[in-house]
């Protein structure tokens, strides 16, 4: 109980890799302008995609799932929470490794993305040691807390190859980018998505009684994942091994598929089980980024199937733009001010003059930012598609800053959650 109470007293540290991953998302949706003409061009190796892909999985979208991570592994699996100082290590160095290896793409200095990438793996596996020793100590080992390691230790496997991408050690061929990326998307991040939503459905609709099979998805998944990897990256190591890995690698396609299914079936049951009916606005918005991630991730699956290299830009544009970053912030509406009623009201003499988290939320900051991004990604979207790009980089950038506009009017919302109540009282 000392823990919790003195916890209390500052802000949680889920609230700094917010505003962190925040910030790093305004600029990297500009620099992502500035790379579309080189995506429709074909130029996938152009410095400023490399960089821009890399500042939004690392800088906003790692930074954040860190700060998620900090203040959901306590309260999910009533484990112990992280000690405070590993805030003011952890977050500026992985901030600083991120910089170094954005710098390096732009300067095409692929060395200082690889010593970048060094200094960024030493501060996740030191990060992830932590949280692991958490999770041992839980007392809610429930079926998400068994199957939550799982992206965990997929992450520094991405983490090492992509350093030996870039010390250029191995030849960057189609088979190593593809695992480097496949592992990355599908390993980690829908491997990540699909755990936290067996977690977050339930506890945000406010569902009880349900039947689901979360152990049954993952391990699917994951199945699925190491035979169609292994098919596509083995499929040139013997002519005579082909028909072999050809077919592991559509049966593990096929598998992943039907883990997509069962986990849709999942979540159906969750969401007809909420106490609730209404469904507030930030809920509905990651429901809709899940479904794009789901289609997006079933459309990865299939292009890797049958090597349809042509549709990858634009499946890893939507599943970055369209499902990840979305779900991100529609999360976020739903973390924060339960983060602020925590620490303001929690043990204060007017806590029941707190308003309901949900009313927390200021509409119109969230309905128009949300609006004017997707409206902005779906621009983005079709240029690529359209395999056609304006001269010069106006309408691209254009793309890129409506984007960082819609972002910038959520992240004042949640601005105005932070303020609510006023200074806590002592």
């Amino acid at each position: 109980m000392t823990n919790v109470s003195t916890q209390k007293k500052h802000l949680s540290a889920t609230l700094w890799y917010v505003g962190v991953a925040l910030a790093w998302a305004i600029p990297t949706c500009v620099l992502s302008g500035y790379s579309l003409p080189f995506a429709v061009s074909g130029n996938l190796g152009a410095g400023v995609i490399l960089a821009t892909v890399h500042a939004l999985i690392l800088g906003m979208l790692l930074t954040g799932a860190a700060g998620i991570l900090w203040q959901f592994v306590p309260i999910a699996f009533q484990a112990r929470p992280l000690p405070r100082h590993v805030l003011y290590w952890h977050l500026p160095l992985h901030t600083l490794s991120v910089l170094l290896m954005v710098f390096g793409f732009l300067a095409n200095r692929f060395d200082i993305v690889a010593y970048g990438g060094l200094s960024l793996l030493l501060v996740t596996l030191a990060y992830g040691f932590l949280v692991f020793a958490a999770l041992r100590q839980a007392r809610n080992r429930t079926a998400v807390w068994e199957q939550v390691g799982w992206p965990l230790f997929i992450l520094p496997i991405v983490m090492i190859l992509g350093i030996v991408l870039a010390f250029g050690t191995i030849n960057g061929s189609n088979q190593w980018l593809t695992t480097h990326g496949g592992i990355g998307l599908l390993g980690f991040w829908m491997l990540m998505v699909i755990i936290l939503s067996y977690k977050f459905f339930p506890m945000f609709a406010l569902s009880h009684g349900y039947e689901v099979s979360a152990k049954r998805v993952v391990r699917i998944y994951v199945l699925g994942l190491l035979l169609l990897l292994s098919g596509i990256w083995l499929h040139d190591a013997s002519h005579g091994w082909r028909p072999v890995l050809t077919l592991s690698g559509f049966l593990g396609g096929c598998l992943m598929l039907v883990a997509l299914l069962l986990f849709t079936r999942d979540s159906s049951r969750i969401l007809k089980a909420r106490k609730r009916k209404r469904l507030a606005p930030s809920l509905i918005a990651a429901l809709v980024s899940t479904a794009v991630l789901l289609v997006a991730t079933t459309a990865a699956i299939v292009a890797m199937c049958l090597q349809m290299g042509t549709w990858s830009v634009a499946i890893t544009y939507v599943m970055l733009f369209g499902g990840l970053v979305p779900l991100f912030i529609a999360y976020l509406h739903k973390i924060v001010p339960f983060l602020r009623f925590e620490y303001r009201y929690s043990y204060a003499s007017d806590r029941k003059t707190a308003p309901a988290l949900d009313d927390m939320v200021q509409r119109i900051p969230f309905v128009w930012g949300m609006s004017i991004y997707a409206s902005a990604s779906l621009l983005g979207l079709f240029t690529l598609l359209l395999d056609h790009a304006a001269e010069g980089y106006g309408w691209e950038i254009l793309i890129g800053v409506a984007q960082a506009i819609g972002l910038l009017l959520v992240s004042l919302g949640l601005l105005h959650i932070l303020r609510i109540g006023g200074a806590r009282p002592m």
